[in-house]
């Protein structure tokens, strides 16, 4: 099963937002240019929080060998 049918399958929204470059090409494509994604900014802000938290736990030796 493709990866995509199956997180939308389960209901799971994306968290990252769509890059800037790749926002201008598909309007330059006009009808072709797909759907435009929505992001949630909270869902997003929570998510950039806790992968920084596990990056400054990684810094520790102790905690990054286990």
């Amino acid at each position: 099963m493709n990866l995509r049918l199956l997180v939308r399958s389960r209901d799971i929204r994306h968290v990252i937002p769509v890059k800037k470059n790749h926002k201008a090409a598909r309007q330059g494509r006009g009808s072709r240019g797909g759907r435009p994604c929505d992001v949630d900014a909270e869902r997003y802000n929570k998510r950039a929080t806790v992968e920084r938290a596990i990056n400054r736990l990684k810094q520790f030796r102790a905690v990054a060998t286990r």
